[in-house]
């Protein structure tokens, strides 16, 4: 696996490595460069290696969208709810503040959602390294 500097990340950066079903598409003006990736099938999940103090997740909020499990360094770190009755372009998470040095951030799709989504999908829009 690649390892990212202090940067931006497109979700179709190649540092950027998904495992299980994700479907790319290059079709949303809102999402930042037009592309977003995203899935509904739990397990499938995405990951970045970083050289860095702290990562953002850019992620779109949605009425379809579902929870996601959050691991730094092998360790949970919690999960985010990525329901919204309204969509919300853009969405920025903090998901780590480490030490300085090289961690791996991954985000995995659970089989949870809100109770008032219509879907559980999660996506990915980007990653900030900082």
């Amino acid at each position: 696996m690649v390892t990212v500097t202090r940067g931006f990340y497109d979700d179709f950066d190649p540092a950027i490595r998904f495992r299980g079903d994700w479907e790319q598409d290059t079709s949303f003006a809102a999402a930042d460069r037009h592309t977003i990736s995203y899935s509904n099938v739990p397990g499938a999940e995405f990951s970045i290696a970083f050289e860095g103090t702290a990562l953002t997740y850019v992620f779109t909020k949605a009425p379809n969208r579902g929870i996601a499990a959050i691991t730094i360094d092998g360790a949970d770190s919690g999960t985010v709810d990525l329901y919204s009755p309204n969509v919300q372009w853009q969405t920025r998470l903090r998901v780590c503040c480490a030490g300085p040095g090289r961690h791996v951030a991954a985000i995995r799709v659970t089989d949870r959602s809100n109770p008032q989504s219509s879907g559980r999908y999660v996506d990915l829009d980007s990653f900030e390294v900082w």
